[in-house]
């Protein structure tokens, strides 16, 4: 076997729930030893849909083998209690769900336990969904038709997330352990509603500075973009986002919209959503002329970010999918090779698994309680030497990753995320913007207006995913700015970039130049298709990120074009991913001293997500139907209107013991419905008797009701409620900081804490250039008059500039 860059580290998972398994297959994924300690009836996650027709008892879980390849699987029963004991307790990671578990006494190393709510407040005790997760973040009232009900996300994307994030933490604390920042066994718990929180932070804390409140617009409608969605072509659906002025006109040109383009109030995105029910049919009757691949390609080359949507079919057809191998075979038990999802990252100097054998249910439980397999001490680190600055300049936080710099050269949102992940763990984070090419989440383009009212500052999207970070500008398109950047990058443990394919190159700044002044750097890209085959170059946001994955098709009603998430949902996912990919790397640095190239395409990120689909078309040649809130196996299953303005709740009743429940909270209103067969048959009348009832109702009073009758449910939050949101509160999720122009401002706690506080967060986002003089003078060593010579120079600053037309520098 090759090296991989997990090697060494030894993982255990004793619950086995969705989220807990997808953060070992990473682990799995990238090298590690995963021993699933099962039960006599096998984790649950082998009696997910959907099944492999005449598979064994309990091997016939598609989604299982999807999420357990390259996994030992142990019968806890087989195994004396001393085995299960030291099996634990020599192990560098253990996942569990939260729940009373034994757990050995002696464990040196890290638990992570994953659970819906987390451990304390007032919902810890509530069942938890998917779906509730996105009712509760404010996501799901943002998603469907005006007059509603909000739609329900399909698949299990929730507990996929909370086990990406989990991983970030988990991770984090083995990796403190490799640098020496930890020296003793350590809990951490992980929320996945907290988790998924990372969708609408930022629109919280928007709708806190602005106290704007957006109602929900309509299928493939949220601001501040128009045109943006899924729209149908003559053979196939075509994802479109035009955000700028340039992108509008390139837009009007390939479709031959005549006039449009320089309409005034055309000019800016939120002006074309005010008037997007006059340009919409003349948007829709021209792209039914075309070709979806044709414009896809067309519109590329012009510059326009738009995705060709693929179904779960076409996915496998996918030019770019297939060059980069997208997706690969999970070898089941009985012989069956299963096409599924690859991995999300790609290390290229120590390359994971891709696929993976299916371990059958204890399959090695023999040979390990022979002693063959059981698993040593932890490997020690191989004493990698970090270039810690050893200078503080005020930030302290976690101190996981505390020796560890990264130069952030990323910008928006996915790039920055992954790193906030970092910082918040303790690494110390140096941004790097320019007074010119300063970060697009700032403001996507400078007026002379907006730079005397100090625009820059008062982005809540850029202030909410820098914090705990320095900042640094140098101009790089000077030569003396990109010297400046090497010799940062000399001092450091990894890059992180997120530019468009060819951006960094153009510039003479790419991994061969980065490697010649420190071997050992990890560098991260993370473009949107990522960094091989035919689209590399292509442009992107968060929006045609989730298009091109195709997970539009599983959402929504039959009727509508396949409907987004409605926020940029690719972004956020690919900054989780981001974190988690810098975190596999440095662990391979800390304990070989050697760098490597990190290639992550967002893209191939949301894969994971779609799982559901892909899994259900690779086995039956068909996706499943969108059928809006309805689910295939139960009902009730929907959202429902409350007493109020667009109040819902959502209620799952997913077995007869939670229908019974119902029926009575719902005080004989609906006795004139039977057993399930009746309800699956009935349930547009079943809906609208449970409308009925629940419009006369507050939506959180309800959902408190419900939950402590045994009733999964939720309320649908707004944006602006997660500020209020009782069991954020009672867990301090919300932490208060004063930032220079905003006062003072609302910050989301990292997903995962140690003990019942959060992570602190120890200081805001920073301000344009602020950390100037520490960078170059401490950091870098520069004397005060040649800083002063490249602030006379323009190659830092503190203020935006307009964008010169020409640079008269090399």
């Amino acid at each position: 076997m090759r090296a991989a860059a997990l090697n060494g580290i030894r993982v255990v998972d004793i619950t086995g729930t969705i989220a807990t398994s997808y953060c070992a297959k990473l682990c799995a994924d990238y090298g590690a030893e995963v021993f699933n300690l099962e039960p006599e009836e096998g984790f649950p996650t082998r009696r997910l849909p959907p099944f492999v027709p005449d598979a064994s008892p309990g091997e016939a879980s598609a989604t299982h083998g999807y999420l357990h390849t390259s996994k030992q699987s142990l019968l806890s029963s087989r195994l004396s209690r001393a085995a299960r004991s030291a099996l634990i307790a020599g192990a560098d990671l253990v996942l569990d769900d939260g729940a009373a578990t034994a757990i050995a006494d002696d464990l040196l190393g890290v638990r992570s336990s994953v659970s819906w709510f987390g451990q304390g407040g007032p919902y810890e005790d509530y069942l938890g969904s998917d779906a509730q997760c996105f009712a509760l973040n404010g996501m799901l009232k943002s998603i469907g038709h005006v007059d509603g009900p909000p739609l329900i996300p399909t698949g299990y994307q929730a507990q996929m997330i909370g086990g990406l994030t989990a991983f970030v933490g988990s991770l984090g604390q083995v990796l403190a352990g490799m640098l020496g920042n930890r020296t003793g066994p350590v809990h951490i718990e992980t929320s996945i509603f907290e988790s998924c929180l990372c969708f609408t932070d930022v629109g919280a804390v928007t709708a806190f500075d602005t106290d704007l409140v957006v109602p929900r617009l309509g299928v493939n409608r949220f601001p501040p973009t128009y045109p943006l969605g899924v729209f149908p072509c003559r053979d196939g659906w075509l994802g479109v986002t035009v955000l700028t002025p340039s992108q509008w006109r390139a837009f009007c040109r390939l479709l031959d919209l005549t006039g449009m383009a320089d309409v005034p109030l055309f000019q800016t995105a939120i002006g074309r959503l005010q008037a997007s029910d006059v340009l919409e049919p003349m948007i829709q009757e021209k792209l039914l002329l075309h070709s979806a691949e044709d414009l896809f390609y067309r519109g590329q080359h012009a510059g326009i970010p738009l995705a060709r949507v693929p179904t779960m079919e076409e996915l496998f057809a996918v030019d770019q999918f297939l060059e980069r191998g997208a997706f690969a075979d999970a070898m089941l038990p009985d012989g069956l090779r299963l096409k599924v999802p690859a991995v999300p990252f790609r290390l290229m100097g120590t390359p994971p698994n891709f696929g993976g054998a299916v371990a059958r249910l204890g399959e090695h439980s023999e040979t390990f309680a022979a002693g063959k397999m059981a698993p040593t001490a932890p490997a020690p680190a191989a004493g990698a030497q970090f270039r810690a600055s050893g200078r503080d300049v005020g930030l302290t936080g976690a101190d996981a990753l505390k020796g560890i710099r990264i130069i952030d050269l990323s910008m928006g949102w996915a790039g920055p995320l992954a790193t906030r992940h970092l910082a918040d763990l303790g690494a110390e984070v140096i941004k790097v913007e320019g007074c010119e090419r300063f970060d697009w989440w700032r403001s996507w383009e400078a007026t002379p207006e907006w730079i005397a009212d100090d625009g820059a500052e008062k982005s809540s999207a850029f202030n909410t995913v820098n914090r705990n970070k320095r900042n640094v500008t140098l101009d790089l398109e000077h030569a003396d700015g990109r010297t400046l950047l090497l010799r940062l990058v000399a001092g450091a443990q990894a890059i992180v970039e997120n530019y468009s394919g060819g951006v960094l190159p153009k510039l003479n700044l790419g991994f061969e130049q980065f490697r010649a002044v420190n071997a050992d750097i990890v560098m991260l890209s993370m473009p949107a298709f990522g960094s091989t085959g035919p689209w590399s170059r292509f442009r992107a946001y968060g929006s045609t990120v989730e298009q091109a994955s195709g997970l539009p098709h599983l959402n929504g009603l039959a009727e509508d074009p396949p409907t987004m998430l409605h926020v940029a949902y690719g972004d956020a996912v690919a900054g989780l991913n981001g974190a988690a990919a810098l975190l596999v790397a440095l662990g391979c640095q800390a304990r070989t001293g050697g760098g490597q190239f990190v290639d992550l395409s967002q893209v191939e990120t949301l894969f994971p997500l779609a799982v559901h689909g892909i899994l259900e078309y690779v086995l039956t040649g068909a996706a499943p139907p969108r059928q809006g809130n309805h689910s295939a196996a139960y009902a009730p299953h929907g959202v429902y209107r409350c007493r109020g303005e667009d109040e819902w709740i959502l209620i799952q009743a997913g077995e007869e013991c939670q229908w019974q429940a119902l029926k009575l909270e719902s005080g004989g209103r609906l006795d004139g419905f039977g057993d399930l067969s009746d309800r699956m048959q009935r349930v547009d009348a079943l809906d609208a008797a449970i409308n009925d009832w629940t419009a006369g109702c507050e939506s959180h009073a309800l959902m408190a009701r419900l939950q402590r009758a045994g009733i999964p449910a939720a309320a649908t939050n707004h944006l602006a409620s997660l500020l209020d949101d009782p069991h954020l509160a009672r867990r301090g999720f919300w932490q208060w900081l004063d930032r220079a122009f905003v006062g003072r401002q609302p910050h989301p706690s990292p997903p995962y804490r140690i003990g019942a506080a959060p992570l602190p967060i120890a200081a805001p986002a920073p301000t344009l250039g602020e950390h100037n003089e520490w960078v170059l003078e401490q950091v870098l060593g520069l004397g005060k008059a040649e800083v002063e010579r490249l602030a006379a120079l323009g190659v830092i600053g503190t203020r935006p500039r307009m964008r010169s037309k020409s640079k008269a520098h090399g």
